[in-house]
């Protein structure tokens, strides 16, 4: 089968949002795992179809309070500096 490499995952991702084209998957294999997401997730993906939506918002919730964290460490970081 093909499996395209990472490398070649991101730079057509990179081309399609180049072009503001959003970039969606469904993952066929693996989809019941928060690891495929998170892949999908750091090539740049926009959006996912799944069978296990638990998982799925699972996922994003952990991205978006990764998210938070880092918007409060960023915060703090400008008000400490002159």
């Amino acid at each position: 089968p093909f499996v395209p490499s990472t490398t070649y995952l991101k730079k057509i991702i990179a081309e399609f949002h180049a072009h503001d084209i959003p970039v969606c998957s469904i993952p066929f294999v693996g989809g019941e795992t928060e690891e495929v997401y998170f892949k999908l997730f750091e090539l740049g993906c926009d959006g996912f179809s799944t069978d296990y939506p638990s998982v799925m918002f699972s996922v994003i919730r952990k991205l978006k309070a990764q998210n938070q964290n880092e918007s409060r460490i960023s915060e703090r970081q400008s008000r400490e500096q002159p």
